[in-house]
């Protein structure tokens, strides 16, 4: 989801392209947009950034570049984007930590999305389990089976302790009444794709776009 910080007298972007007659259409964009994205380069979100600036830069007289500003579980880069100036030059992207864990878990002071507005939605997918072809899973039983039969030492790698897969891998755990050896990684989910290629993890718990490159070329698997 991409967001712009919320006050009065902020243009919608895509009001702004399509009523091209009033002054304040006219006048926007008047320089180059500022896209942050909350997650380090090269992960899922990252790269769906990229392609969306890349096809509105193709109807709109001004470019659109990326940064990244990683850091508190999405947090640190939306705090600045609902900082900068409101006249619709900055905008964010937010995944579901940005929506779901920051707010319920009120995990960072004065974060908040009463101080953004949406404006489009772009993707809705669900989380999936990878797994790499060394780990020797063929199935997601058999990766079950092997958790219960040797508890933590199917090693299941996700986002930092309070995202989304971070909480879907101990609802899992929960519910197939087993106990993954967890270990979480602090950047893009293109480190754990790395992991999973070098034999340091068995699966790894992330939305399938994170993983598209590697489940494409066949070394990981998907369920």
């Amino acid at each position: 989801m991409i967001l712009k910080r919320l006050k009065n007298q902020l243009l919608c972007v895509i009001g702004a392209c399509l009523l091209t007659s009033t002054v304040a259409a006219a006048e926007y964009p008047s320089r180059d947009i500022r896209l942050i994205v909350p997650w380090p380069a090269g992960g899922g979100a990252d790269a769906i950034s990229r392609k969306l600036g890349s096809i509105a830069e193709q109807k709109m007289p001004v470019s659109i570049y990326i940064e990244n500003i990683a850091g508190a579980v999405t947090a640190s880069g939306l705090m600045q984007m609902s900082r900068a100036r409101p006249d619709g030059h900055t905008i964010g992207v937010l995944t579901y930590d940005s929506v779901i864990t920051l707010p319920r878990g009120k995990m960072v002071p004065g974060y908040s999305l009463d101080n953004m507005t949406p404006i489009a939605r772009i993707t809705s997918e669900a989380d999936a389990v990878v797994v790499s072809e060394q780990s020797g899973f063929t199935s997601f039983e058999q990766l079950i089976e092997a958790a219960k039969a040797e508890p933590n030492t199917v090693r299941v790698g996700v986002a930092p302790r309070g995202s989304g897969p971070f909480l879907a891998v101990r609802r899992l755990e929960k519910q197939a009444g087993v106990k993954f050896n967890v270990i979480t990684y602090p950047g893009s989910s293109s480190a754990e794709a790395e992991a999973l290629l070098s034999g340091e993890l068995d699966a790894a718990i992330s939305s399938l776009g994170d993983f598209s490159g590697v489940i494409e070329s066949g070394d990981v698997k998907a369920w």
